[in-house]
């Protein structure tokens, strides 16, 4: 995988990257300006890359794609109008719970509501039709890359949850759209990144675990523990408590601090 040459690809790199990681099966694309680090991006993943022109009859081609393969597609658009041509898509994966990730480019903050060229509001824009949506903010060199990756994981967990269906993450681009080089950081960022890099593994497992893990569900879980340096145990909502106690037993014995969530 290349260094990606600004903020704005490494962004969508770390996005495109880990959806593929994730297991999403193949990339579609309507192409437009704003759009164009994600069309790059996905193009860089070697994962099947389909081009059309028309969002709406695209979106449905993803549609029949992740019925035919049983994995998640990813659909790419510009922003503006072209965005609203994926709704009729959309409602049909949702009722038929089909997993479709909707990547659509979008103005900044300061291009929003003033007028602009090719801008709507994007924001829920297919409103409860969707599992979940996350309007990513513009790339910028403060914000830790990792965010992307875990953005990406959370996108496949709800279209592949119980109750699938499409998911929506709205990217906010500034110009340079175009592969250009700039002095933004991006060479320091994607030096933190060096072991998701080279190990061509996902940054987040997602197990979509029973009310009763089977051994076979809970070796991934077995392996991360005995493999990990440090930890951290959080208990969640609805934990029985001799459950509750057994595991801060177990934690106490390895020097694992345990914290409840503070919502329970």
């Amino acid at each position: 995988m290349k260094r990606p040459p600004n903020l704005n690809y490494l962004w969508a790199t770390l996005l495109t990257e880990e959806l593929k990681r994730q297991g999403v099966a193949g990339f579609h694309l309507a192409p437009g300006s704003r759009s164009s680090p994600l069309a790059w991006a996905a193009a860089e993943t070697g994962s099947p890359l389909t081009v059309h022109y028309d969002e709406r009859g695209l979106a449905f081609f993803a549609l029949g794609a992740a019925v035919s393969t049983g994995h998640p597609q990813v659909v790419i658009t510009t922003s503006g109008s072209a965005t609203a041509n994926l709704y009729p898509a959309v409602v049909e994966a949702s009722n038929r719970g089909i997993p479709l990730i909707l990547l659509t480019a979008d103005r900044p903050p300061e291009l929003r509501d003033c007028g602009a060229n090719q801008a709507i509001d994007q924001v829920h824009l297919f409103g409860s039709r969707v599992r979940w949506f996350f309007d990513m903010p513009c790339p910028v060199a403060d914000i830790d890359p990792r965010m992307v990756l875990t953005t990406a994981a959370r996108a496949i967990q709800c279209a592949t949850s119980d109750h699938p269906g499409p998911v929506h993450i709205n990217c906010m681009f500034r110009e340079p759209l175009a592969p250009e080089r700039t002095r933004d950081g991006c060479t320091a960022l994607w030096r933190t990144l060096r072991d998701w890099h080279a190990t061509g593994e996902p940054h987040c497992r997602i197990l979509q675990a029973s009310r009763t893990p089977s051994s076979r569900e809970l070796k991934p879980v077995r392996d991360l523990v005995s493999s990990a340096r440090r930890g951290l145990v959080l208990l969640g909502e609805g934990i029985r408590p001799e459950i509750a106690e057994r595991i801060i037993q177990w934690a106490g014995r390895r020097g694992i601090p345990v914290a409840a969530d503070p919502q329970v």
